[in-house]
């Protein structure tokens, strides 16, 4: 009886003082930990970024004398060492941390009074923290508007072929990650930039990046971007990686073009998803259905929905000769970005971070170059060969030379009034390369 009773009693003092999780009741709180802090300077824009290490509840406010935006954590605590630090870009001057009695606090000083967004983001994929955002936007005077606005109508009517290369991801949205390297974000940026000055190297063709530099920019604005300087097509800059459920060892490069229907392809609707997660919390997706109705529409009405297979196949070509990097093939999938684009258009998984061996490549600025002639010349070959219908002039015409003996570049340059080094470029002849007879290579056409 007595050995029942000490039983008992050990049972009774451990329960009392266990969690309340752990001797049966209501689960304990979760801590609502502010783990880190971020941020990012855009154009129209400053991103702060608070890591929360759990879901909460938080209220924010706006105050005056001096200007901030201050964001309360009811019951909220500070990582050890969070510290203010400051901004200092025009829009935010500074962050800081506070210690209250009843939770944390940050507060955002600014010079003057501005307009913001807020909005919290769960965990995925990418992203391993719950997240809350706040977006302070940037007071661009009426001449600025102006003079962007005009910037990007002499794009539209330079008569130029306008392209547009959209780096994938940006500023808190790295994309996928690697445990080989940098995340998505930091290679997409730098190839797009090859990519613009390689097809810049064509004559008659102009480059337009949906960004310059690490920062946010959300679907919306990178449709407008694309609609604003009248490009002709628009090509996204990605970089892959399976997600968790595929064992698969995958490398290479793929492209990938709009489909209007659910794909059985389950690799493609994988693909589709990692790249739709950062759009989630731009994209008002009843509203985003209804546009996309219409843009559908148009895409079917101007045949932009069948000439990006077209344009997929181009691409595909080039890069399958690259050689540096294996190509798996041409997908379809169901994917943000290019829903909003009245333009033929694709996205380009360019390598696997996933893989060492194709993160071993695209490190070297060689294969980067090689990357993106291949991509450039897709698109080049693409634009002269379909040419948009609604383009007032044609800055340049395509025609093929069958090369034959004895014949030399400068006089086949000659014959069709072009340079050596359009050919070269054209074709991705190297400057030591030699032609042989039966060689097919691309020209500029006379133009009358």
């Amino acid at each position: 009886m007595k050995h029942v009773l000490r039983i008992i009693i050990i049972t009774i003092a451990v329960s009392a003082i266990l969690p309340v999780s752990m001797a049966g009741g209501e689960p304990a709180p979760p801590r609502r930990e502010l783990v880190s802090l971020r941020h990012w300077t855009a154009p129209e824009h400053t991103r702060i970024v608070l890591d929360m290490s759990s879901e909460c509840i938080y209220q924010v406010s706006e105050r005056s004398g001096p200007n901030r935006i201050v964001i309360d954590i009811p019951k909220g605590r500070l990582a050890a060492g969070l510290r203010k630090f400051k901004v200092g870009d025009g829009v935010i001057d500074r962050v800081r941390v506070n210690r209250l009695s009843n939770g944390a606090q940050v507060v955002i000083d600014l010079p003057a009074k501005s307009s913001y967004k807020h909005f919290a983001l769960k965990p995925n994929n990418i992203h391993p923290r719950h997240r809350i955002v706040i977006d302070v936007n940037r007071t661009i005077s009426v001449t600025e508007k102006r003079k962007k606005a005009e910037k990007a109508r002499r794009v539209a009517q330079s008569g130029d072929y306008v392209v547009i290369i959209d780096p994938g991801h940006g500023g808190s949205k790295p994309g996928a990650s690697s445990k080989y390297g940098p995340s998505e974000k930091y290679y997409t940026l730098p190839l797009s930039k090859l990519i613009a000055e390689e097809i810049e190297k064509h004559r008659g063709f102009k480059a337009v990046l949906t960004r310059k530099g690490d920062y946010d920019v959300g679907l919306y604005r990178r449709i407008e971007i694309a609609k604003q300087h009248g490009g002709h097509c628009f090509v996204s800059v990605h970089l892959n990686s399976p997600n968790k459920n595929n064992k698969r060892k995958l490398r290479g490069s793929e492209v990938y073009y709009l489909t209007r229907e659910a794909t059985s392809d389950k690799h493609a609707a994988s693909v589709a998803e990692k790249e739709n997660m950062d759009f989630g919390e731009d994209v008002n997706r009843k509203e985003l259905n209804g546009d996309v109705e219409e843009i559908l529409y148009n895409m079917l009405r101007n045949n932009a929905y069948n000439m990006s297979s077209v344009l997929a196949s181009h691409m595909a070509l080039e890069l399958n000769r690259m050689g540096s990097i294996p190509f798996r093939g041409i997908r379809q999938g169901n994917i943000l970005v290019l829903r909003g684009i009245e333009m033929p258009s694709v996205l380009v998984e360019v390598a696997y971070l996933s893989s060492k061996s194709d993160v071993t490549q695209i490190k070297k600025k060689s294969v980067q170059r090689k990357v993106a002639k291949a991509v450039a010349c897709g698109v080049v070959s693409y634009l002269l060969e379909n040419p948009p219908e609604n383009m007032e002039k044609r800055p340049a015409r395509m025609a093929v030379h069958t090369v034959s003996r004895g014949e030399t570049l400068s006089g086949i340059a000659q014959r069709y009034s072009c340079s050596i080094k359009d050919i070269r470029t054209l074709n991705n002849i190297g400057s030591k390369s030699m032609i042989r007879p039966g060689q097919k290579l691309t020209v500029y056409a006379k133009t009358d």
